[in-house]
């Protein structure tokens, strides 16, 4: 049996956020992000908008996934790349540059308020670069996306500590890991 996954995001007028977002109805905000934050915005939305299962992935997960793209700025193995940007482009996030990627940055390039979705990432990420919920994680991974599924990478775990993030279904949307 062949699963299909069907992502449909809203692009009619969002229900009213929660009052613990901000509204994203002004056209006020269309020129508030940086390219470096739209590009983060765009990854993080290609990445991690639905689990393998089909289900939304937890505003949590979207952070800390954001997270550990800003804890990688020009430290480490990624000392060279000085922006976000650039560790989106160059170190392994799958998302970067691909379909759904452009389709978040159409959006954001023009954004009025009327994607609920991408609002909503939108929100996630911002709040990681004020609050880091990784404890500095710099290295996730979705076993759930892994080849065979359930597998995990090629690296050296007895240099690393996973750190668990309240909220963030570790299989579906990632386990997290930082520098001991």
């Amino acid at each position: 049996m062949k699963l299909q996954t069907r992502i449909t995001l809203q692009t009619s007028t969002p229900t009213p956020a929660p009052t613990t977002t901000p509204s994203s109805s002004t056209s006020t905000q269309t020129n508030t992000l940086s390219e470096d934050q739209k590009v983060l915005v765009a990854t993080i939305a290609a990445e991690a908008t639905v689990t393998a299962q089909g289900n939304p992935v937890s505003s949590a997960g979207r952070q800390a996934i954001a997270n550990v793209a800003l804890n990688r700025v020009g430290v480490c193995e990624w000392s060279q790349y000085k922006t976000v940007a650039e560790i989106c482009q160059y170190t392994g996030f799958d998302g970067y540059g691909n379909e759904n990627f452009q389709d978040c940055m159409t959006y954001l390039n023009a954004r009025d308020g009327s994607n609920a979705t991408y609002e909503a990432i939108i929100w996630d990420v911002m709040s990681a670069y004020n609050n880091d919920i990784t404890q500095g994680c710099q290295l996730y991974y979705t076993p759930a996306a892994m080849v065979p599924a359930g597998s995990s990478p090629d690296w050296n775990f007895d240099v690393l500590t996973e750190v668990t993030i309240p909220g963030v279904d570790v299989y579906y949307e990632g386990r997290f890991y930082r520098y001991n």
